[in-house]
């Protein structure tokens, strides 16, 4: 039982450090996408300041019109701030898919992180229920010692012993399943 319990002490450790590196990596998943949706609003800055210019840049085409050098120019850089606008979307929609895609892993992290906690949850449990059953066997120990003499009260006592015995025998056969508990 001893054994049992300090192996079930060791999965209740090891189960917090999984716990704790899922939520280490949800942390830094976070840190990502916050970082992602930084340069996300700075790409649409630029493409915003892209437009302006390009705005700027067809109305002075439309005043120049008749000089058709200058006219051959606008056009050539309201074709240059076009590529751009182009370029500037595509980034975009590739950060769009990376934000998305860290939104995904978060979500994952966040699910592992609350399978971890279930887990801890039914160990503890566990862990209760093996303590509570060893200090009744030892209760009934004692009484059992202080009435050896009287035969009318022991053979009752007796039975509860045998009772919490099956119960710990139980509770050991849980404890080697764990998962099973889990499930239920």
């Amino acid at each position: 039982m001893e054994e049992t319990l300090q192996r079930l002490e060791q999965e209740h450790r090891k189960a917090k450090d999984d716990l704790q590196a899922a939520e280490s990596e949800a942390r830094e998943a976070q840190a990502n996408l916050v970082e992602a949706k930084r340069a996300l609003q700075s790409l649409k800055k630029r493409h915003s300041d892209t437009e302006a210019r390009h705005r700027g840049l067809h109305y002075e085409l439309s005043q120049q019109h008749s000089l058709s050098a200058r006219h051959r120019q606008m056009m050539a850089s309201a074709s240059v701030v076009l590529l751009e606008e182009e370029a500037v979307k595509a980034v975009e929609r590739d950060i769009d898919s990376a934000t998305a895609s860290l939104d995904g892993m978060a979500r994952m992290r966040m699910a592992c992180y609350e399978m971890g906690q279930q887990e801890c949850l039914a160990k503890d449990r566990l862990y209760q229920q093996v303590m509570q059953a060893r200090a009744r066997v030892t209760a009934l120990r004692s009484r059992q010692e202080s009435f050896r003499h009287s035969p009318g009260r022991v053979e009752p006592l007796k039975s509860q012993v045998q009772h919490l015995k099956g119960a710990v025998q139980s509770l050991r056969q849980q404890a080697s399943t764990p998962d099973d508990t889990l499930q239920s």
